[in-house]
């Protein structure tokens, strides 16, 4: 395993969303940490939002990656007025949508480029010790901090 392995033209797109769309929505900057290539896309906090990307010879997943409190954080940034914890049943759905538009703003810049991609529904997952088998592909995962806390972007695509 290694960085020949990842296709950094379909990573980047992905990191560059996420800079945006926290900086238009949260009103926020985030800088990038940590970056490491893993055997797969596992998550390493307790919740994941896992998005499948496929179309114009490539096929994978994205996986977004937070701790509770950082995810309550960043949901409730939304609206001051508005507070909701994780036991909320919106609460799954606002994450979601947070990746689906970093996940939606990547695939536009792709599209840009004449590459067509096409992004599944987001599934969230939350949960102290859940165990979720994705395909065995090298995955470049990135840290990313931000004032809610960190989260990583967990990305394994694959041109085929």
């Amino acid at each position: 395993m290694t960085l020949k392995d990842i296709d950094l033209e379909i990573v980047n797109p992905f990191l560059i969303a996420a800079y945006d769309v926290f900086k238009k929505l949260f009103s926020v900057e985030i800088r990038k940490g940590a970056v490491i290539l893993k055997e797969n896309p596992t998550a390493s906090y307790e919740i994941a939002i896992i998005i499948g990307v496929s179309g114009h010879k490539y096929t994978g997943v994205v996986v977004y990656s937070m701790k509770k409190s950082t995810a309550i954080n960043l949901i409730n940034s939304f609206d001051s007025d508005f507070k909701v914890d994780s036991a909320d049943e919106t609460f799954p759905d606002a994450l979601g949508e947070v990746a689906n538009i970093i996940s939606g703003n990547a695939v536009s810049e792709f599209s840009q480029n004449n590459i067509m991609l096409k992004i599944t529904t987001p599934s969230v997952i939350i949960g102290e010790a859940f165990e979720v088998h994705l395909l065995d592909q090298t995955t470049l995962s990135t840290d990313m901090i931000t004032p809610f806390g960190e989260f990583e972007i967990n990305v394994a695509i694959k041109k085929f």
